[in-house]
């Protein structure tokens, strides 16, 4: 719990109804109670065991939200689908960083919601934590960016000169419109793994690019993608 006493101070859930009724909203970072991210930590416990949460999981008040989801917000033309999650209750996205390798470019995001009473949404398991309790190698990310990009180029045709960006991403979306600030680090094309990997894309070109993931555990290949690019 004092991971969170530098950040937040305990206030009352009736805080969290006060926040605006029409649209997502970023929390104040000392509005969050602690009893919610309590209830989140045991979630995220189950996933990745004590050891690991205590030495790689960090909290991120800062990056906090609020969605009202009220069933009054929800009936308003052109925000229906995004309010027919989870039942029009409203919820709280908690985000923490991942840093199972000590390396700033293999650092994940973890987003997990919970009611405002701090009871999980269980249908909606949280993005970014691998089930790394009982399998720790889901947990060893063995390829650098480095890595990453060689083997991008290795899987194309892409010239020898051609430059290359690689960024650590969690393979899923997450389940929830969640985290403005935060959605670069998902990967919105969804490759069927609850994982992390690699999404390395050709920059600078003209005309077509080349874009692949890849498992940062294996290396593997697991999409290539060759993009027209805008205005063109």
């Amino acid at each position: 719990m004092q991971r969170y006493l530098r950040f937040l101070t305990p206030v009352a859930l009736f805080v969290l109804a006060l926040m605006p009724r029409t649209a997502q909203a970023q929390i104040d970072a000392d509005t969050v109670p602690l009893g919610l991210w309590s209830a989140a930590d045991a979630e995220l416990r189950s996933y990745l065991g004590d050891s690991l949460f205590e030495a790689s999981v960090r909290p991120r008040p800062d990056l906090a939200l609020y969605e009202a989801n009220s069933a009054a917000t929800c009936r308003l033309p052109g925000i229906n689908n995004i309010c027919a999650w989870p039942g029009n209750l409203p919820y709280v996205v908690l985000i923490y960083d991942f840093d199972p390798m000590s390396d700033p470019l293999r650092t994940g995001l973890i987003a997990i919601t919970v009611e405002p009473t701090g009871r999980r949404i269980r249908e909606f398991p949280p993005a970014g934590a691998p089930s790394c309790r009982f399998y720790p190698e889901r947990c060893r990310f063995t390829i650098t960016a480095d890595s990453a990009v060689a083997l991008a180029r290795q899987a194309t045709a892409a010239p020898a000169a051609s430059r290359w960006e690689a960024k650590f991403v969690w393979l899923r979306p997450p389940s929830v419109y969640v985290c403005h600030s935060c959605s670069e680090r998902f990967a919105w094309t969804d490759v069927g793994l609850d994982a992390y990997g690699w999404q390395v894309t050709e920059v600078d070109v003209k005309d077509v690019r080349d874009e692949v993931v890849l498992d940062a555990r294996t290396g593997a290949v697991l999409r290539h993608d060759v993009i027209r690019t805008q205005g063109h």
